[in-house]
């Protein structure tokens, strides 16, 4: 028996890849955009650092589309730059801690 995924939860956008679907049909037969996308309309897929595949189609228009990959964007490049940050804390608070054993 299979279990369905569900329906509402959290992705983490850590090292996450974001793929979306072109405007321009002749580019929507390119071997870089994967074939589902170039068929649903408005479409777009986020990978998580996992690996899990998540499909996401806007209603309406690609206004619409472009507004959530846009914000999809700017999350995924803040939870990188908020992963550098916590590396440099951890970095400095190993510096410190040497300092002070000397």
């Amino acid at each position: 028996s299979t279990t369905a995924a569900p329906y509402y939860g959290r992705i983490g956008l850590s090292r996450a890849l974001l793929l979306v679907s072109s405007s321009d049909p002749s580019a929507s037969s390119s071997s870089d955009i994967p074939s589902i996308l170039a068929r649903i309309p408005y479409s777009w897929e986020l990978i998580s650092a996992r690996g899990q595949s998540h499909l996401f189609r806007s209603a309406s228009s690609r206004a619409l589309q472009y507004r959530w990959t846009h914000c999809l964007q700017d999350r995924i490049r803040q939870c990188e730059e908020n992963k550098l940050l916590q590396q440099a804390e951890l970095i400095v608070a190993d510096e410190t801690v040497a300092r002070t054993k000397r």
